[in-house]
């Protein structure tokens, strides 16, 4: 079972599973501190990403750009 615990409204509640999956990227590290007694096999940075409204020419061929690293191992990704 998994308790479940609804900040919003204050509600606690156990819910029967036999697998539970932390879809959350790279962020899934933070997960670490919901379950004590398993590792979180992911690492990952916080990094900016640029996203913009690409003209045709670009949505037909569409691309990304990715920037060097920082010294604190981000980078920045652009999107079309």
């Amino acid at each position: 079972a998994v308790t479940v615990h609804d900040e919003s409204t204050g509600v606690t509640t156990e819910i029967d599973a036999d697998v539970v999956i932390v879809a959350m990227g790279p962020w899934s590290t933070r997960a670490s501190e919901w379950f004590p007694d398993f590792e979180v096999p992911m690492t990952g940075v916080k990094s900016v990403s640029l996203v913009y409204d690409a003209n045709v020419q670009v949505a037909n061929e569409p691309a990304a750009l990715f920037c060097a690293e920082d010294d604190n191992g981000c980078h920045l990704e652009v999107y079309p």
